[in-house]
This record gives structure tokens, sequence and C-alpha cells, in this order.
């Protein structure tokens, strides 16, 4: 299940790697974008683990500019 959806893939892996550190699996899905459009990339969890990645983002959110910093210091040819 869907538990947060970013508009880029290191984004959505700096969020996974927090949801990884606290044992929750969470597969990141970037599907391929149409040229020239931004794609979207899921963050999805065991339904069972929702609440709990839920939980763990509400109380420890990433600030929009640490994203930011995480993202361009990210390696751009790493996968997601």
């Amino acid at each position: 299940m869907t538990v947060k959806a970013f508009t880029d893939g290191p984004s959505a892996q700096v969020v996974s790697d927090l949801l990884t550190g606290l044992g929750i699996p969470n597969p990141v899905d970037c599907p391929p974008a149409p040229q020239y459009r931004a794609g979207e990339c899921s963050l999805w969890v065991p339904p069972e683990r929702a609440a709990d990645a839920r939980a763990a983002l509400e109380s420890d959110p990433v600030a929009e500019d640490e994203l930011t910093r995480l993202a361009l210091e990210s390696d751009s040819t790493d996968e997601v």
C-alpha cells in the first residue's frame, strides 16, 4: 500500500532509508514518466505496517529543505 508519493526518486529514497532504519520494509516504485513530464514515485509498505510507517513519517518528518539537500547530494546514477 502506498504511504507517500514523491515527484522525484532521490527524495523517495531518503524517506525509504528512514523507514528501512526503523525496520519497515518499503519498496519504492518509480515508473517511467512520459518525456518532458515529472514522474511520481510511490513509497509502498505492507498493509500491516502502514500505520507504523505513517506514524513514523508524521512524528519525524523530513524537512523539505533537507530532502532537497540530500537529493542534490545523491549520486544521480543510482537507481531507485
